[in-house]
């Protein structure tokens, strides 16, 4: 039976986090607000909730026109998929 060790792999921190004092000023370069991260994030998923919603219009109306296109009906133009 043989033992197998697993490795964990090597993390590094793109962050620092500083404490902020309640008497004395802030010094040196300020660090990233959570709250404007967080409202960075949410006006994000918004953008791409927008976005979603715009292509999940077009694939309805590209699959409408592909329907009318397959069937030769009233309308039906090919030059839209070409």
């Amino acid at each position: 039976m043989s033992t197998e060790r697993l490795q964990e792999p090597e993390v590094v921190a793109d962050f620092h986090v500083k404490l902020q004092s309640d008497v004395e000023p802030p010094m040196g370069e300020p660090g990233k607000s959570l709250a404007k991260e967080v409202e960075l994030l949410r006006l994000q998923v918004a953008q791409l909730c927008q976005a979603t919603r715009g292509l999940v219009t077009l694939i309805s109306v590209l699959d409408k026109k592909v329907d009318v296109a397959l069937k030769g009906g009233p309308g039906a133009d090919f030059a839209v998929l070409g």
